[in-house]
């Protein structure tokens, strides 16, 4: 009987696949090519030194290397041929020894021997550091697939699409793409945090099952062993699981307390029994536990109270100004750019909150309804991260908010999905417009470090943006379809399969 329940459901979806999915993997094909194309653009033309920072997390690599840990102040690390002067910087606050090793232990593994030989051959730690940028594109990649996941799975009748423009509006930000071609570990960060939420989100519209929960345990995990940033995706993805146990009525009364206390409490606690060591030795050294020195003036940067950032208008504008970086000599200032853009988009999607939300066919509105709440407090939390941050000697930074990417990418481009005569061309046009103006503040962010611009750097730029606007075709040829063959969406059980 089981086997003969299932054939309606698993033929439904094979016609949908087939329907669907040939113009889906290639549109997811083309951003794929698009991001691989402009943030290699931002990785070649940054000089081999890279940004203020990129010799901390070079320093913590080679000394993961050797089985060490970096002390808050002071580096191992004296490269060859090092072009910004390292003698100055040597003994100088190692500002990466807050965050935990989990990324540099990958790191090591890959180029700590390159880093060794670097204090003699140049050559040597250039390959670490071209090696280094070649992962965190990678990463970048894991980043916009995992929204791709999200969409399509989440996305009813309009996943082929959401798995489209996801991606689009999430992954060609000026902070997505100038950290997927760096040194940095926000990429990991970035790829754990779109992991959690994504899973978050599948288990409050689709139901709890044991391998979401072992998927949320994972990356919860990967991400409180990369920054204490992540802290904010566990939260939520604990809360989501909170949520999800409630909802489900099987079992007996102890059987539905448990789902509700006990199993909301694993993800918590493996990654604290992970990562939890690295976050005290942060109190013993500086009193707090996402800290490895005690606040101090740093860079001239005048000292700002909590009360002066949140009545500074520039705080509640880092995310719309800065989708596509920091230009300013040109004729429209990347502020005005970003923030028209963003303001555009975001009046589409509050319209489609307001008279078509949840998506058609999705299996739970109760579930849609609760992920779109997650999602804005997973964009406030960012707001709270940046206000601490900020505040004392802090500066502000998009890269902050890169764990609030998926709801970025939702605010964007949701509204996009549900309006035929908008999706096909629009949905194309944000990917393009936000890798132009990407890499262009990329390009001054190069110059300003030493780095070249070459007209043959520039073709990575326009095949970015070429194959971003290519997806328009697979988008056309998804509407073709869905026009001449009736659409059919499965109904998910609460339970639900697969991740």
């Amino acid at each position: 009987m089981r086997v003969r329940s299932e054939r309606p459901r698993t033929a439904r979806w094979a016609r949908a696949l087939r329907g669907e999915a040939g113009p889906t993997v290639v549109a997811l094909a083309l951003l794929t090519l698009a991001f691989v194309a402009t943030a290699s653009f931002g990785a070649i033309t940054l000089p081999a030194t890279g940004s203020q920072d990129s010799y901390d997390h070079l320093d913590y690599v080679l000394q993961v290397a050797r089985g060490g840990l970096p002390e808050p102040v002071g580096h191992v690390f004296v490269p060859a041929g090092w072009d910004v002067g390292v003698e100055r910087i040597v003994e100088r606050r190692q500002f990466a020894s807050a965050h935990p090793p989990g990324y540099y232990w990958v790191s090591g593994l890959l180029v700590g021997g390159l880093l060794e030989a670097g204090d003699a051959d140049r050559a040597s730690w250039e390959l670490a550091v071209a090696l280094l940028r070649g992962l965190n594109v990678a990463l970048g990649v894991g980043g916009l697939l995992w929204l791709a996941h999200a969409g399509w799975h989440l996305g009813g009748r309009l996943r082929a699409y959401a798995a489209v423009a996801l991606p689009a509006g999430g992954a060609f930000s000026y902070a997505y793409l100038r950290f997927g071609a760096e040194v940095y570990g926000d990429m990991l960060l970035t790829l754990a945090s779109i992991g959690a939420v994504v899973l978050a989100a599948t288990v409050l519209v689709r139901g709890l099952t044991t391998g979401r929960l072992v998927g949320i345990t994972v990356v919860c995990v990967i991400g409180m062993l990369t920054k204490s940033t992540f802290v904010l995706p566990l939260a939520l993805a604990c809360g989501a699981v909170l949520i999800a146990g409630m909802a489900r009525q099987e079992g007996g009364r102890l059987a539905r307390v448990l789902r509700a206390t006990a199993l909301p409490l694993l993800p918590a606690i493996a990654a604290i029994a992970a990562s939890g060591w690295f976050y005290a030795r942060n109190v013993a050294a500086s009193g707090t536990w996402y800290r490895s020195t005690p606040k101090e003036p740093l860079d001239g940067r005048p000292y700002r109270t909590a009360l002066d950032v949140l009545t500074d208008p520039q705080f509640y504008a880092i995310v719309p100004s800065r989708l596509v970086g920091t230009w300013a000599d040109q004729a429209l200032p990347a502020g005005a750019a970003s923030a028209a853009l963003f303001a555009a988009l975001a009046v589409v999607t509050a319209r489609l909150l307001a008279t078509r939300f949840p998506m058609p066919g999705t299996p739970s509105a109760t579930g849609w309804w609760a992920t779109a709440v997650m999602l804005v407090a997973l964009l406030a939390g960012g707001y709270v991260m940046q206000l601490s941050h900020a505040t004392g000697y802090g500066a502000y930074n998009a890269r902050y908010f890169l764990v609030a990417t998926p709801a970025i990418a939702a605010i964007l481009v949701v509204g996009l999905i549900a309006v035929p005569v908008l999706r096909t061309a629009a949905i194309p046009l944000v990917a393009a417009a936000l890798i132009a103006g990407s890499c262009l503040s990329m390009g001054v962010h190069a110059t300003s470090l030493g780095g070249t611009v070459g007209p043959e750097l520039l073709l990575l730029v326009a095949a970015g943006a070429v194959a971003a606007l290519a997806t328009a075709l697979p988008l056309a040829w998804l509407e073709i379809r869905r026009g001449a063959v009736p659409h059919s969406t499965p109904a998910a059980s609460p339970g639900g399969t697969g991740p």
